[in-house]
């Protein structure tokens, strides 16, 4: 795919796909975490940065398994397990480098001898379905999330680490833009709603972005002292009111849907 023209109010823009051009009022770019719109929207922003940490992920059977939600962490690892419907689970391994020796072969070295089910669920891994990612972030946030007649979602527009579901940061922002220029039926009110989704989700995943980014730090911290006092706190903090608790994840979660009617 070549970078979109972006149109404007007197001509709609246009995309090529192999070799052919293709008119549209509106192109939304959800070109992924390498986003080739986002690259042309901004062509002298300094682009991904990698965060030093690598991912395994994989979807293996559950068969005989007792399983609940759950993420464990290490001295610079961590491993969560998401059951899944039609007696599936998922995993996600994660590893800070540092000196420690990761590659594509897969997670087991680093995380075969921890607590069960997780020995189980890497045994049922194959290599041919396991996802491996070095985990990158953008150096800054881009100034907008639309040009004209082409805007952004998703990991095109706002990639970051994966701890606090950004991909459900994806779903707000599908939901947001199609309110937001549904009525659209002139240049003005297109650009009108356009501005409108851009000032709602810019704010909110540069927020989570950043919150993402610590918890990233704070969850993969390596050194024994850092991760005592990082393990000591998680446990005091069991003793927090849950009011106290949940207030701390109201960021991530206070989001409502615009208001239709």
């Amino acid at each position: 795919m070549e970078p979109v023209a972006a149109g404007d109010a007197k001509a709609r823009a246009v995309i090529k796909v192999d070799g052919a051009e293709v008119e549209s009022d509106l192109v939304i770019g959800a070109d992924g975490i390498r986003s080739a719109l986002r690259q042309a929207m901004h062509p002298q922003h300094p682009g991904l940065r990698g965060t030093g940490s690598v991912s395994w992920r994989c979807v293996v059977p559950a068969d005989g398994l007792t399983l609940v939600a759950a993420e464990t962490w290490g001295s610079g690892l961590r491993l969560s397990i998401l059951p899944m419907p039609g007696g599936k689970v998922h995993f996600s391994a994660l590893a800070k480098l540092g000196g420690r020796r990761t590659s594509e072969d897969g997670p087991g070295p680093l995380f075969g001898r921890w607590h069960d089910p997780i020995p189980q669920l890497l045994e049922r891994s194959t290599r041919e379905h396991m996802f491996f990612d070095r985990i990158e972030e953008l150096v800054r946030p881009i100034d907008s999330f639309y040009d004209n007649r082409v805007v952004l979602v998703g990991d095109a527009a706002h990639p970051m680490t994966p701890n606090v579901g950004s991909a459900n940061l994806a779903l707000e922002d599908a939901v947001e833009l199609a309110y937001a220029v549904a009525q659209a039926q002139s240049w003005s009110e297109l650009q009108a709603g356009l501005a409108t989704y851009d000032q709602s989700r810019r704010p909110r995943t540069s927020r989570l972005s950043t919150m993402s980014r610590w918890m990233g730090r704070f969850a993969e911290l390596s050194s024994p002292i850092a991760v005592a006092a990082r393990n000591s706190g998680i446990w005091l903090g069991g003793f927090l009111p849950e009011a106290v608790s949940r207030r701390s994840m109201d960021a991530m979660v206070q989001w409502s849907p615009p208001a239709i009617g």
